[in-house]
């Protein structure tokens, strides 16, 4: 912004001490005053939009973490935030580091997780979760923690058995 402004301001300082026209000082006391104005402007509408994209962001995960079991589509989401699918997704992975459908899978795997640890067969858990099927609920939760649902729900059961 200095860089615009500051000749606008030395062209309204010399029109001042120069005895012209006072349409023209007031032309380009106008012209300084409206580069301020629109800069400003513009850092209150990147501002809002700013806001109006952390606040998608926020409903698109609340969103998530109330419906992990149901069949959630970008369509959806697009829906609720009334943003672009695609822009939806781009700011969304620019604030959580990932897109919306592998958030989702994280949650997932969170609660497939805490159901294990209550002892539910891994196909019920990939039910409960939402997954499509036990495969599917292995694949993401190797990938994750690195070792099977099955292998873990064993683990945390074993621990359990353990303790005094």
């Amino acid at each position: 912004m200095c860089k615009t402004l500051a000749p606008q301001i030395l062209s309204l300082h010399a029109a001042l001490g120069q005895s012209i026209e006072p349409i023209e000082q007031q032309s380009r006391l106008i012209e300084v005053f409206s580069a301020i104005l629109l800069h400003y402007a513009d850092v209150e509408i990147r501002s809002i939009q700013s806001n109006q994209e952390h606040n998608a962001v926020r409903l698109v995960k609340e969103y998530l973490h109330d419906n992990f079991s149901s069949n959630v589509s970008l369509d959806q989401l697009a829906e609720i935030t009334r943003l672009d699918r695609s822009y939806l997704t781009r700011i969304f992975r620019q604030a959580v580091g990932m897109p919306p459908y592998t958030y989702l899978n994280q949650i997932r795997v969170e609660k497939a997780k805490q159901f294990l640890q209550q002892g539910m067969a891994v196909a019920e858990v990939a039910i409960a979760v939402g997954m499509s099927d036990q495969s599917h609920l292995t694949r993401h939760f190797k990938r994750i923690f690195g070792i099977t649902p099955g292998h873990y729900r064993t683990m945390s059961i074993s621990s359990k058995t353990n303790l005094p």
